[in-house]
């Protein structure tokens, strides 16, 4: 699966007008065809495998995909300006991306576990709803499940909150003001 992410991701950055070089740990750097002078980095996660006992809903919610990570943050100096988190979506037959920038990832890492997240390892569970809204739900309970995941006249509980990823589902064009 690894492979399929890493062709269906340099695929796409082609297609958007980037070169890129990659290296290790799933670092590329990126280079602009019509702005060689400047450049991006990027740092792509291909998603563990689910396990359904554990990952999926417990309150019946409808889930069109799970894409679950482990991640080690880089060091400062080998830090990537963007993160892409990568997962399979079954029912599309399709490979999902999350593009984020790093600072804005560490920010909300940082939030919600209420700790510096400086060196330490990560496990982070997204859900793309048919709606096709993203939500961080690694340690969401039961309960936490029904109440900020049932969607109600205005939306869900969780919407406009640092668990709401929706925004940057496919969002490539950060990539592109970047540089």
């Amino acid at each position: 699966m690894v492979k399929i992410f890493k062709k269906k991701f340099e695929k796409k950055i082609t297609e958007l007008g980037f070169t890129f070089q990659p290296y290790p740990d799933g670092l590329y750097i990126l280079h602009q065809i019509n702005n060689a002078d400047r450049n991006t980095s990027a740092q792509l996660i291909c998603s563990e495998p689910i396990n359904d006992l554990i990952h999926e809903s417990h309150n019946r919610n409808v889930i069109q995909s799970i894409g679950h990570f482990k991640l080690r943050l880089l060091t400062e100096s080998k830090k990537p300006d963007f993160f892409i988190l990568a997962f399979q979506n079954a029912i599309k037959q399709s490979v999902e991306f999350i593009i984020i920038p790093y600072s804005e990832f560490t920010m909300r890492l940082t939030r919600s576990n209420g700790t510096s997240i400086d060196n330490q390892k990560f496990e982070i569970v997204f859900w793309l709803m048919p709606d096709d809204c993203l939500y961080d739900t690694t340690n969401i309970s039961i309960e936490g499940e029904w109440y900020f995941l049932s969607k109600g006249v205005s939306g869900r509980m969780i919407d406009r909150t640092d668990w709401d990823y929706t925004d940057f589902l496919h969002n490539w064009d950060q990539l592109k003001i970047n540089i």
